[in-house]
């Protein structure tokens, strides 16, 4: 891939209950290339390490945890004198609408320090958010049964 070209894509989900014991998940997936060949370099998956009482809680969760992954890899691309920028991915529209919104605020104590941590990042032009169908989203592989793992292998 062309080094000047390439980016590092996040993509986010997450399952609200589904767990077998009920719990919340996350999953994270980081790539970086560009839209010729993309390298992974990061996954994660796991419970979610607070209290979520909604979808949207979540997968903001998820989106935040993204988040942190691409601005770690970035810091270390940054070491190695890349300066990519950050797209992050998620199926939440209304992730995604927030998220690019400065005017929104949630409900909840712990969404709304996550939403405005990402709609920091957001602001200053360090990452952005977009969304993406769930059938074309690598991290649903980690959050769902059932799903295939064609999807990540078409993307690498």
């Amino acid at each position: 891939f062309n080094n000047i070209t390439a980016e590092i894509t996040i993509y986010t989900d997450a399952s609200l209950g589904k767990l077998d014991d009920k719990k919340s998940g996350a999953g994270v997936v980081g790539l970086w290339g560009d839209s010729s060949d993309y390298n992974l370099i990061a996954y994660s998956c796991g419970k979610v390490k607070r209290v979520v009482k909604s979808v949207f809680a979540a997968e903001l969760y998820a989106v935040s945890e993204g988040l942190g992954y691409g601005v770690m890899i970035k810091a270390l691309l940054q070491e190695l004198s890349f300066d990519p920028p950050i797209r992050l991915f998620t199926d939440s529209a209304q992730v995604v609408s927030l998220a690019n919104s400065v005017s929104a605020v949630p409900t909840d104590k712990g969404s709304i320090l996550e939403l405005r941590e990402v709609q920091e990042k957001v602001e200053k032009g360090e990452a952005s958010i977009n969304w993406v169908e769930s059938k074309s989203n690598p991290a649903d592989v980690l959050t769902k049964r059932g799903v295939s793992p064609r999807v990540i292998e078409r993307m690498i």
